[in-house]
């Protein structure tokens, strides 16, 4: 718009109308609440603290895993546990042993929904950064049927447990679970009455719909195991198969939640590959009555035209190398782990993958495995690394004499498709694959200290139990969460989180905080990476906030006063004194939105436009450590003429870009439009409505000197020229 204005109210719209459209293409509108523009910016506060996080939250169970008797457990998951082999390395032996591969639980209810405890609930796409790939975990629903499996205190055909399972699920931010299926017998048992994994199944499906809150939809879908093929009843007998799969279609495929594929045809996993010979080769029966469904193979035998017929493609899985075993020790004795770490099957996978690419790839990831609490042992090894195996399945580093494209997030950054990522497993505590209890980053206790007002901290790591060379590190840590009490309270409250760095030890002031006047202690709980377990130190040493506190500061507004009936522009008379030092800064707000900001100064007299009633002017003040604040409510003002102000940022100040710009505008008629103004260019635009406006667009300025002035239109017919701007007074700010 130009200078001279004398248009047609219809032109003028029409030209507001490209103006507002030009302005989203040219500079980058915000509707948050402007910041306030310092060259040293106030302390954040706490406004009112108000400790209401249980302590014992903090370290509560807040998985499906079992850590005590109450329902649905029968007992808490043990460690130690006492197994007679019945095949495998140690066929006919009898061992009692501990196995500190699956993560001891606290010994507390289950809590599954709450992101406070012992194990990490950052959500698992944390690991695949930029990239929407559903994760999905692999399910061993067993438990606690005396069907041959030790008793890890679960009950897995309680509806309650099942429940707690899903809703674990969904606050990992998991997509679903793939669930081991041995199901229906051809001797005719039916599953539902007999079959632990099918009642688990239908106690699914009566409850999966309580559970799409997380960001992905929540889905499940079956796995048929080899087990079910070869075992006496079934025989591998294409009969048997094509009993449970129209089985499986009557009871779960027409469900919103089973996983399908992009034809609309669910997905059957089977636990089977070229390694299972008769259960193998009964896939290619042409006999077999698919039930619409399609197979994802176990890999390697689900890609290209030597799958089995109607395979989609194929699922890689944890696999401990049996050869190439090299031997460490460590505080847990003495052991033969797979060299390789399962990443040369990994690599094996995507080598296939990236020729299959038309396929449907579901990737695999694992914290590590150990099957020598399974009665089938074959004391097959691979070690967790103190969580370093668990993120390198996502993002290899190629550190173990393999190419570093064998982590999924590399694989992912070549260009790669993948369909699914699958976590194997979240509950096969026999082989030593479950993620349900955390993984264990061998973090150690510690205590924060003070050193004067500095909060400082330091992470200790332990060595790998099965390896004294390999040693946890921050690297597994996503962030350290500060929280802060009073000596003697059962509860905090949360105050930060810092980031890791791997710069020790971290140190955060105090004061900056704004505590009131009293004595405090502080807790950092160490945030593991996804999945791995949250260590909480314990308390520090108390500290008293007595510098410039709260009760130092006193602000005082002298004009206007409550309830006054003021004119346009009002001016904003204040002061603040602070008997613990000075005062480094002031910020006018109007109802609760900042207005303008002031640096280095203990008063302002300062105009302030605003139209209608109950209006209130707050003016804050802030020292080193502290804010105080004074207000005025139930203003009431009506504009008479159109009127503008330029607030922020103030003539003179050196800052950097983004800029926050305060414009301040009322009129006696409905305003249309106001623009910001870089000395001859406009740089934003915007239409208005009613008769007082605040903007606070958040725009990026180039390096350099810039002359800021505002514009605005109203509807007064009255006038040839209805808008007013403030280009006389143009605000000279320096970009740095």
């Amino acid at each position: 718009m130009g200078t001279k204005y004398k248009m047609t109210q219809q032109l003028k719209s029409a030209l507001l109308a490209l103006a507002f459209l030009a302005s989203l293409i040219s500079c980058s509108q915000s509707t948050n609440v402007p910041q306030a523009i310092f060259e040293n910016p106030p302390p954040q506060e706490l406004v009112n603290f108000n400790p209401t996080i249980p302590i014992s939250s903090l370290t509560q169970n807040n998985t499906s895993a079992c850590g005590n008797a109450t329902a649905p457990c029968t007992e808490a998951f043990n460690q130690t546990q006492t197994i007679k082999y019945d095949s495998g390395t140690y066929q006919g032996d009898t061992k009692t042993l501990t196995g500190f591969w699956d993560n001891a639980i606290v010994k507390t209810s289950q809590a599954p929904t709450s992101t406070y405890g012992v194990v990490s609930k950052i959500p698992m796409s944390a690991l695949l950064p930029g990239y929407n790939v559903p994760i999905l975990v692999e399910t061993q629903n067993w438990w606690g049927q005396g069907n041959g499996h030790f008793n890890n205190g679960q009950n897995s055909i309680n509806v309650q447990q099942i429940k707690n399972q899903m809703a674990d699920h969904v606050s990992r931010g998991v997509s679903g679970q793939v669930m081991d299926w041995y199901g229906y017998e051809s001797n005719g048992t039916l599953i539902g009455a007999t079959d632990t994994e099918d009642i688990v199944a239908q106690n699914i499906v009566a409850n999966i719909a309580s559970y799409q809150y997380g960001p992905e939809p929540y889905k499940f879908a079956l796995m048929i195991d080899k087990g079910f093929l070869s075992s006496a009843s079934c025989n591998n007998t294409v009969s048997c198969l094509n009993a449970a799969l129209s089985y499986m279609a009557s009871k779960y495929f027409s469900s919103p939640y089973y996983m399908k594929d992009s034809n609309g045809h669910p997905l059957v996993y089977l636990f089977v590959n070229s390694w299972n010979g008769a259960s193998y080769n009964l896939l290619f029966d042409s006999g077999i009555n698919y039930q619409n469904s399609k197979f994802i193979m176990y890999a390697p035998d689900g890609f290209g035209s030597g799958a089995p017929p109607q395979t989609d493609g194929e699922y890689d899985w944890v696999n401990p190398t049996d050869s190439a075993n090299i031997q460490v020790s460590g505080s847990a004795g003495t052991f033969l782990i797979d060299s390789g770490f399962g990443f040369s099957d990994i690599e094996s996978f995507f080598n296939n993958a990236k020729v299959y690419q038309k396929d449907y790839i579901v990737g695999a990831t694992y914290k590590g495995f150990d099957d020598n609490l399974a009665n089938w042992s074959g004391n097959r090894i691979i070690d967790q690394q103190c969580g370093q195996t668990w993120l390198n399945t996502f993002d290899n580093s190629g550190s173990y004499g393999i190419s570093g494209a064998s982590g999924i997030l590399n694989y992912l950054k070549a260009g790669y498709k993948m369909n699914s990522v699958m976590v194997d497993t979240w509950d096969d505590y026999e082989e030593g694959t479950e993620i349900e209890t955390g993984i264990d980053n061998c973090m150690k206790s510690f205590t924060p200290t003070l050193s004067g007002n500095n909060l400082t901290w330091k992470p200790l790591f332990a060595a790998d139990p099965m390896n004294s060379k390999v040693v946890g590190n921050e690297s597994t840590i996503y962030k350290y969460s500060i929280y802060v009490g009073t000596p003697g309270n059962t509860h905090v409250q949360w105050l930060k989180d810092v980031t890791p760095t791997g710069k020790f030890p971290y140190s955060i002031s105090l004061t900056s905080f704004g505590l009131a006047n009293g004595t405090y202690t502080f807790y950092v709980q160490a945030i593991g990476m996804p999945s791995i377990k949250n260590t909480l130190s314990t308390a520090s040493p108390s500290w008293s906030a007595g510098q410039g506190g709260a009760n130092n500061i006193k602000v005082k507004i002298t004009a206007p006063t409550t309830n006054q009936n003021v004119s346009i522009p009002t001016y904003l008379v204040g002061s603040a004194t602070n008997t613990g030092g000075s005062i480094t800064a002031m910020q006018v707000y109007l109802n609760g939105v900042l207005y303008s900001t002031f640096s280095d100064i203990s008063s302002v007299n300062t105009p302030v436009i605003f139209s209608g009633t109950n209006q209130t002017l707050t003016l804050k003040a802030w020292d080193n450590s502290y804010s105080g604040l004074s207000e005025v409510t139930g203003l009431t003002s009506d504009c008479t003429s159109l009127q503008l102000d330029l607030p922020m940022p103030a003539n003179g100040v050196s800052t950097t870009s983004p800029v926050t710009v305060n414009g301040a505008t009322c009129s006696a008629y409905t305003l249309s439009a106001m623009e910001v103004w870089d000395g001859t260019v406009q740089i934003y635009s915007t239409e208005l409505s009613g008769d007082s406006a605040l903007i606070n667009p958040s725009l990026s300025l180039s390096k350099g000197t810039h002359n800021l002035w505002l514009k605005v239109w109203d509807d007064n017919p009255n006038q040839s020229k209805n808008y007013l701007d403030t280009s006389a007074n143009k605000n000279v700010i320096t970009i740095q």
